[in-house]
Order: structure tokens, then C-alpha cells, then sequence
């Protein structure tokens, strides 16, 4: 194991033993490996963190492979299926906000930023390029620590305008696989700082942008940060690029690659957490005000089914939009040969289309239509303001309309009746 990792866990033990007391520990340690199962439901996961109980179960893990006390290396298998941790919410923090960084602290991180680089010289100490730099990789494109030390100078492109690239490296990679790295460009306004990083990397016999490692990188983000009054960490920039990333309407896609994940599972969370986006899905749902006050343009020229079945089979109007079959969902004055439009998303919005009576076959339009809208959200594959993403959201609008429409005179003919 890591040496930090078996620090965390002995602080873990010691937590255990502070706030149980020195009996319980040692019962623990003395427990007939058959007992597990009872005397950890009952004496341990009740009062225990999520951390806490993972690092019991690395002590007895540890027990069982020294054979301390009763303990074997075949218990390991009852070690890890007969025990179980409390429940946690990995990503509690995103989803609450508390490690964004607040407007005003964003604007505290950006003066800095401007101020120095305008002010960076070759007489500069070390250590405050060092500082600004860090908080350009862990603010602008939401580095880990352990991802800003491995920066190489031999990666690092500098262009004739001025502009600079990075290559960040993804962690985690399995051993013999080639470097993979994420292409990233320092914002315009602070390249005169890793131009004068550059400048002193050269100096350095190994190939490294900042010769600091991970834990230095943290600690001197947070003395950075300090510096401007703000008490936060590395990881809390990181977090901050993110939910900024997603409040600008990013995709999961655009989510994953800041975060050099493989996964879309955290991307989502930040996804999910940001009121900028619940207004993009809305949007494309036909959800918000400016889409359901787009007018039908055929608002009182419905048929009803008998009168479709006498048109011929080109002025009545289905289709197959984004791979979704519908029914005979109108009429059309000119014919579907005559038209060069996309049929179904097209005609709701166009002054020849003639809907059809049935609420129901308008509602399974609506229906599908939501559906890929919701498959492109998840899917991470199509953006606001794109031209598949107006039009969705203008024709869901326009059905919504028809549908409204449908309703109200039905409710109009049931006051008639009364």
C-alpha cells in the first residue's frame, strides 16, 4: 500500500478507538471470525463513518494475513462480504455546492490572476509564478494536483501568436498503455506567466513544467488562495471549472474531457446540480415560455379522421423524425412530394398543415420527441443553440400548441352540452 494510504487508515483506526473506547477495539481484534457478521451489524456500523469502517476492515484484513489472534487468511473472504460500510454520498459536496467557489470568490481568483501576469517579470520570485501558475491549471481547466506536477516542458507548445498549449496527462491509466494526454490552451491573458515558467523549466535537467510534486501543488494552491483571502483548496477549483463548465450549457462530453474522466458518472452530477441546465433541457422540451408561445400556424384547421382517409396517401402527412414511427398526424394542402421539408418537424409550423383532430396522435409526437431530446442529453451529443436543438424545441412547442388548442375547444363543446 501507498504510505498516505496507510496513514488514512490508521487515522481511521484511531477514530474508532477515541470515539468507541479501547474495549471495543480490542473486542474487535479478539472476535471469533464467525462472529463478524453479528458484532459489526450491532456494535460498529451503527456508530462509524463511511472512512472509519473502511479502515477497520483493512486492520482486519491485515489480521487475517498476519494470523494475529483467530484471524486467518481464509477469513478474508468473510471480511469482505459479511461486512458492510455505512452508506455515503460520494459527491454530497457537489450536489450541495459547498465547494464552489462563489461568484465574488471566482472574481478575487481572475483580478489576481490579471494583476500578476501583467506584472510578471524575469526578477519574479519562484514561488509566486509557481503560485500563479497553479491557480491557472486548477482554475481555468480544473487540474488535479497530481496532474499539474506532471506537466512536461517537452509537451508544452508555444505558437507564433502567442497562445500556448499543455498536455495534460489522464491518471490512472493502466501500465503499458501510451501516454494519453488532453490538449488544453492557456487563456490569452495569463500566457506571460508559463511563458516565464517555460523560460525557467528550460534551467531544470528533468523534463518537468512545475518541479514541484502532487502534495507540494496543493499546499501551494491553498497558500495562493490564502494569499487572496479566500480559505479553499485545489480541489475546490476543480470542482468550480466543472459546475462552471455545465452552467455554460456543456455537455457530458464537454464535462468528461475538462475532467479527464471515463466515466460520465460525476460529469452527470454536476449536470444535474446546475440551474442553467434544467433551463437548456427545458428549452429543447418545449418546456419554457418562448417555446409554448410559438403559435401553431394552423390553429383552427383541424380534420377529422374520416376527411384524412379521403385524402390521397401524398397529402396525408407521418414520418419517421430521429427514428420514432407516427401515425397520420394531418393533412397537407400542396402534398408531401411537393415539399423539400423534413416531415413531422416541419409541419407543425407550417401555414399548409392541416392536424389532425386526434389529441392522441399529437401527444405521441410530443412523447417522442422528448424522448430524443432526453437521449441526446444523455448521450452528451448535442449543445444549446445548435440547429437540431432550436428546431426541437420549436416543433415540441408547436404540438404542445395543437394539443392545447384540442383540449380547449373539447372543453368548449362539453360547456355547449351542458
Amino acid at each position: 500500500m501507498k504510505a498516505t494510504t496507510v496513514v488514512g487508515y490508521f487515522y481511521g483506526v484511531r477514530a474508532m478507538k477515541e470515539q468507541l473506547g479501547c474495549h471495543s477495539l480490542a473486542e474487535l481484534v479478539l472476535l471469533a471470525p464467525i462472529e463478524l457478521e453479528w458484532y459489526w451489524a450491532r456494535k460498529i456500523k451503527p456508530f462509524v463513518s463511511y472512512e472509519t469502517a473502511s479502515s477497520l476492515r483493512a486492520m482486519l484484513h491485515a489480521l487475517a494475513a498476519l494470523e494475529i489472534a483467530e484471524w486467518r487468511p481464509h477469513d478474508a473472504v468473510r471480511i469482505r462480504y459479511s461486512i458492510r460500510s455505512p452508506l455515503r454520498d460520494r459527491f454530497r459536496k457537489i450536489r450541495l455546492g459547498d465547494s464552489y467557489l462563489r461568484a465574488y470568490e471566482q472574481a478575487r481568483v481572475v483580478d489576481r490572476l490579471d494583476h500578476f501576469s501583467s506584472t510578471v517579470t524575469h526578477a519574479t520570485p519562484d514561488v509566486l509564478i509557481f503560485e500563479a501558475a497553479v491557480l491557472v491549471l486548477g482554475f481555468q481547466h480544473a487540474l488535479r494536483p497530481g496532474q499539474s506536477a506532471r506537466l512536461r516542458r517537452s509537451e508544452t507548445e508555444v505558437y507564433d501568436d502567442g497562445s500556448i498549449q499543455l498536455a495534460v496527462p489522464y491518471l490512472k491509466q493502466p501500465k503499458g498503455t501510451p501516454r494519453r494526454v488532453s490538449l488544453r490552451s492557456i487563456r490569452i491573458e495569463w500566457v506571460p506567466i508559463f511563458r516565464e515558467l517555460i523560460a525557467r523549466s528550460a534551467k531544470n535537467a528533468e523534463d518537468r513544467l512545475l518541479p514541484l510534486t502532487p502534495h507540494e501543488v496543493s499546499r501551494v494552491t491553498k497558500s495562493a488562495l490564502s494569499g487572496i483571502g479566500l480559505d479553499r483548496t485545489a480541489t475546490d477549483l476543480r470542482h468550480t471549472g466543472a459546475q462552471r463548465l455545465a452552467d455554460r450549457g456543456g455537455s457530458l462530453h464537454d464535462i468528461m474531457e475538462l475532467l479527464t474522466h471515463e466515466s460520465s458518472k460525476i460529469a452527470q452530477v454536476y449536470v444535474d446540480s446546475s440551474p442553467s441546465q434544467a433551463r437548456i433541457i427545458n428549452d429543447a422540451l418545449g418546456l419554457s415560455p418562448f417555446y409554448r408561445d410559438i403559435p401553431a400556424k394552423h390553429a383552427r384547421r383541424f380534420v377529422n379522421r374520416a376527411a384524412l382517409e379521403e385524402m390521397s396517401p401524398d397529402r396525408r402527412v407521418s414520418g419517421v423524425p430521429h427514428g420514432f414511427p407516427t401515425g397520420t398526424i394531418g393533412g397537407c394542402t400542396s402534398g408531401q412530394s411537393m415539399c423539400a421539408r423534413t416531415p413531422v418537424l416541419a409541419c407543425y409550423t407550417c401555414h399548409k398543415f392541416m392536424p389532425s383532430a386526434d389529441r392522441e396522435v399529437h401527444r405521441g409526437v410530443e412523447t417522442g420527441l422528448r424522448s430524443v431530446v432526453q437521449r441526446f442529453r444523455d448521450a452528451g451529443s448535442w449543445q444549446e443553440g445548435s440547429p437540431v436543438f432550436y428546431q426541437l424545441g420549436v416543433t415540441i412547442g408547436a404540438v404542445g400548441d395543437v394539443i392545447r388548442t384540442l383540449e380547449s375547444r373539447q372543453d368548449e363543446d362539453r360547456d355547449e352540452k351542458l
